[in-house]
């Protein structure tokens, strides 16, 4: 994906095509890793249909009488897991008594190195991204004024003033981009 954006981000100066393209990237990253969270779980589940890791108690054989036959299709099942997998996300303690130790145990794995550390990750390079716009925005703007104040407290004209402060914005523009593209790329 990484491969796919970068051509894009050196082609465009606008800040918020590269947050966005930054944020498509973390967003996939999310998407990908449930993904195979989900499909873990399933796997683990299914133990009891084909005595996978030596058990015949996976969740999906507890849970089965409860769904109808004709429900019980991949799809529903790999729903279920996804649900789970959210779940575990969102802090949810999972405390199932039937769980088997092979189910506890990648619950917990889930838990600390999905839900604690890979989303801890995940909003700090967003937060750290947005904090960086800003603080470049923020120079620039500081920039402007004092460049404002000073041509106004010097009696320079109002028509050159104009050219000052446009020129100061075009400067500012490029070297924004610039140390955008760096931050993006640290990112």
């Amino acid at each position: 994906l990484h491969r796919l954006i970068k051509p894009v981000q050196d082609q465009v100066s606008s800040n918020v095509v590269h947050l966005s393209l930054t944020l498509l990237q973390l967003v996939m990253a999310l998407i990908t890793t449930v993904h195979l969270i989900t499909c873990g779980w399933y796997a683990i589940g299914r133990s009891g249909d084909n005595t996978f890791l030596g058990r015949e108690d996976g969740w999906v054989t507890y849970h089965a009488p409860d769904v109808p036959q004709d429900e019980r299709t991949t799809f529903f099942w790999y729903f279920a897991s996804a649900r789970w997998t959210l779940a575990q996300i969102n802090g949810r303690t999972d405390l199932d008594e039937r769980r088997h130790i092979y189910e506890l145990a990648y619950t917990c794995i889930v838990a600390i190195l999905f839900a604690v550390i890979f989303m801890a990750i995940f909003v700090s390079s967003i937060t750290a991204t947005l904090l960086e716009i800003g603080t470049a925005r923020q120079t620039a703007r500081a920039i402007r004024r004092a460049t404002s104040v000073y041509l106004a407290k010097h009696g320079v004209s109002g028509g050159l003033s104009t050219r000052v402060m446009l020129h100061l914005a075009y400067v500012n523009k490029e070297d924004q981009a610039e140390k955008e593209q760096k931050i993006l790329v640290a990112l």
